[in-house]
Parts: C-alpha cells; structure tokens; sequence
C-alpha cells in the first residue's frame, strides 16, 4: 500500500513539474510572438540572474546594455513576470498622458507583506489615488524646507561630528582616519526617523542601537536566497509571506510599528488639543483623525519612507550631508590616509 502512494505522489509531482516547465516556457515566448525584442531568458529565473548578478554591472546598466543591444522597447523576464522597458518617448506619451489610467499600478511585490503593501508606492487602482492625493501635499515645498526639519538635520550634523571628534580624540597622533560611509547613513536614519516618525531617542551611532542594525541588514539582505527562490517558483510565495514576520525585515517592520502605534495614542491628545503638526508622521495622524487614511495606510506609509529615505541616502545624499558637515567640522583636526 506505502508503495502505491509513493508511486502515486512521485507521479504527481512528476506531472506538476512537466506542466510548470511547459507553462514557464510558453510565457517565455509570448514576447518573441508579440514582435518584441529582448534578451533569452533562462527557464527557471528569466532575466533575474542577468539582471542582477552580473560582475561588472549594475542592474540599470544591464538594462542600459540590453536596451543598446534590441533598441528602445525590451522585454524580460523576472521568473513568470513579464516585463518592458521603453525608451520611445511617443509610445511614453501614449502610457503615461493618454492612457495613464491604464498604467497607474506598479508592479506588486515579491513578498504580499503588511504593512509596506498599504503603503502608496503599492497599493493598488483607487486606494493608490486617494492616497496619493491625500498624502502628496505633506511633501509640499515649504514644508520639507520648513526651520523645524532644517533644524532636525542641523542637529543630526552636529552629533555626527561630535561623534567623529570623539574617536579622534582617542588617537594619539595626527593620524585619525574613520570609515565615513556607515558613520552618515546612521546619521540619514537619524534625519529620517526624527523629521518622518518622531523618535528621538534612537541613538543611530551605538553599533548596537536595534533600529539601526535592523535597516542595515534589510538593505544588505534584500537580494537574498528567499527572494530568488520566489522570483524562480512563484508557488513559495505564500509560504514565505508567512514566515517573513520571523525574518529581519519582520523585526524591523514590528518595531516600527510599535512605535506609530504608540504615536497614534499620544496623537489622540495632541489632536484634541489643537496642537500644530510638523513632522510626516504628524501629517499622516491629522489625516487619520480626518478620516482621510486609515490606520493601516498610516503605518505603512510612515514604514515605507523610513525604508525610502535609507535607499534614497545610498544613491545620493552622502556629498549632501558632507556639505552639512563642513558647517561644524574643522578639516584641520583631521587628516587624510596617504596614497601609501
């Protein structure tokens, strides 16, 4: 009887194998009979491999290469995802003015996790547009340079100096040489989690601070085996979605969380008293006691600028943060390592 079981489920699987191989390579050929030029995709990953292991470039250089290669429309694969890439700016004229009701949806995330898919740069159709029309405003001009936030980032700048001062102080000779990179991210955290949520007692330079080892390693993470695994087999999805709440990024998700939790409660108070708001965090709560947003939206948008403002310092904000620091830092107290 065991034996006529095992048969019946290696057959089984054998089938469902068969059929997902079959299933996965007809897709791979829907752009190939669509007209549409692109690199051959690999049956398990598509492009994802290419795209994002390659040696010596950068997933927008590949694309960069691919789109020089087949011209100004490619199409690719992310396992059974489809995707394409346009640099045609009349078919862009089409997509994004004439039909920009059609493309208003992002692409969703690998992982269906609370709470960044509530949050504006995923939801979906008209959830996306009530909360992109209620949450824009709060990234009006005159507030992201209001004298609070410059005041918040002119205070980050000090401590980060202070705490660079404070190591050279423990050096002996003139030959204090740091690592700056980590030392301004902490401080682009600090910046963010002050200006967007309201804490103000993380310390973002204790290399044992919670918060801030929880975003390094989501950031250093976020290409990892699981992600592939769910790119190759779309089907690991929900099993991984479950369990993501014991990964890094579940602990760093719940404690933000926490924290917003807490701000709503004290939020109640400050709201009924007619306090003026200045902080994004702020600005979400006035538009949850409005009836605007909801609780969850709230939180997830609060969770997904703090994510945002981290990915946005990788790309650009290290020589914005130099420039603040010239303001406090005497150059003479420091000195360069030599080309030796």
């Amino acid at each position: 009887m065991f034996v006529e079981v095992l048969l019946v489920v290696l057959i089984s699987c054998l089938v469902k194998v068969i059929v997902f191989l079959v299933d996965r390579m007809r897709l791979h050929k829907s752009f190939i009979k669509s007209g549409i030029p692109g690199p051959k995709p690999d049956i398990f990953s598509g492009n994802y491999y290419q795209l994002h292991f390659d040696k010596k470039l950068h997933p927008h250089q590949v694309i960069e290469k691919w789109m020089n290669e087949y011209g100004p429309v490619v199409g690719y694969f992310m396992g059974n995802d489809k995707y394409l890439v346009i640099r045609d700016v009349d078919l862009l004229k089409k997509i994004f003015i004439e039909n920009a009701s059609l493309f208003r949806n992002r692409p969703p995330t690998v992982l269906d996790v609370q709470p960044i898919n509530s949050s504006v740069p995923f939801a979906r159709d008209d959830h996306w547009k009530r909360g992109r029309r209620t949450i824009s405003p709060v990234f009006a001009q005159n507030k992201v340079q209001s004298e609070a936030i410059s005041k918040i980032i002119d205070s980050c700048s000090k401590d980060l100096v202070s705490v660079i001062q404070e190591k050279a102080c423990l050096k002996e000779d003139n030959s204090f040489v740091t690592e700056m990179f980590p030392r301004i991210q902490a401080t682009s955290l600090d910046v963010i989690a002050q200006t967007s949520l309201n804490m103000t007692s993380v310390n973002v330079h204790d290399d044992k601070d919670i918060l801030t080892n929880a975003v390094r390693e989501y950031f250093s993470d976020a290409q990892n085996i699981v992600v592939s695994a769910c790119i190759y087999f779309p089907i690991l999805r929900s099993v991984f979605t479950f369990i993501n709440d014991y990964m890094t990024a579940g602990a760093m998700t719940d404690l933000v969380v926490k924290h917003i939790k807490e701000q709503i409660i004290t939020a109640d108070k400050i709201h009924s008293e007619g306090e003026s708001t200045t902080t994004f965090l702020d600005s979400l709560l006035k538009n949850l006691h409005l009836g605007r947003l909801s609780e969850r939206e709230v939180i997830a948008n609060a969770h997904i600028v703090l994510l945002a403002g981290q990915f946005y310092f990788k790309l650009n904000l290290f020589s914005f943060y130099l420039f603040r620091i010239r303001n406090y830092c005497n150059y003479s107290h420091f000195s360069s390592p030599s080309p030796g």
